[in-house]
């Protein structure tokens, strides 16, 4: 299963994470990183949500960088140009 199939069907019900987190007052990477720290006042569900939003900030990271264009110096234009 590639990585878009599995972060389609991985979320159940979409916002609930984002809910508990405003419940508690924090922003989803905050609470998720709390929830991680502090595993015990926590049930398994929440643990797993963390867990799997945090996954996903990862994999958003990556596809960022990835996709992120360095743009061309004004000295590469002019050597592009000069060279046709």
């Amino acid at each position: 299963m590639d990585t878009n199939m599995f972060m389609q069907t991985a979320v159940k019900h979409p916002g609930a994470f984002t809910k508990k987190a405003k419940e508690a007052g924090m922003p989803v990477h905050e609470f998720a990183k709390h929830v991680m720290a502090n595993k015990a006042q926590h049930d398994n569900h929440t643990i797993e949500q963390a867990n799997l939003a945090l996954t996903f900030e990862k994999s958003a990271a990556k596809m960022k960088k990835k996709n992120t264009h360095k743009h061309p110096t004004v000295s590469h234009i002019k050597a592009m140009l000069a060279a046709h």
